[in-house]
C-alpha cells in the first residue's frame, strides 16, 4: 500500500500539501513547519509504521527513515506551532492554518484499519 505526499506550496515557516491515496484520490491537505526554510522530511519515499504515541493517546503512523529525525509522525495539528518536524492531516487549508485536522486524522486511520505499515512517497512543488 502506497500514500503520496504531494507539497504545493510554501510561506516562511509553513509548507502545505495534498495527502493523497490509491489513484491518487485526495485524502486530506497537509501542513508541516520549515526549519530553516526546509522541511524535517526530505522529498522520497518512506515506510510508515503504525506505533501508539504517549502524546496523542492513540495509534498513529511514524515515517521511518527521516535523516538525522526520530518519530516524525501523522498527526492531528491545526496550527504549525503544534508541528515539530511532524506532519498535521487536515480537511481543508485555512488563513495560516489546515481545517477539521482531528476529522481529517481520523478519517485517515479508519482508511488504514488492519494496516500496520505503508510506503510514503514525498513530493517537493515543482
Amino acid at each position: 500500500m502506497t500514500r503520496y505526499l504531494e507539497r504545493i506550496r510554501q510561506d516562511d515557516s509553513s509548507l502545505y500539501g495534498l495527502m493523497k491515496g490509491d489513484g491518487y484520490v485526495k485524502l486530506g491537505v497537509t501542513l508541516e513547519r520549515l526549519f530553516y526554510g526546509k522541511p524535517k522530511i526530505p522529498a522520497g519515499t518512506y515506510v510508515c509504521k503504525r506505533r501508539f504515541s504517549g502524546r496523542f493517546q492513540c495509534d498513529v503512523f511514524e515515517v521511518t527513515g527521516v535523516p538525522f529525525c526520530t518519530f516524525i509522525e501523522i498527526h492531528p495539528a491545526n496550527y504549525v506551532t503544534q508541528l515539530e518536524g511532524c506532519v498535521g492531516i487536515g480537511t481543508a487549508f485555512g488563513p495560516d492554518m489546515i481545517t477539521q485536522s482531528r476529522l481529517a486524522f481520523d478519517k485517515f486511520m479508519a482508511d488504514l484499519q488492519g494496516v500496520d505499515e505503508f510506503n510514503l512517497i514525498v513530493s517537493d512543488p515543482s
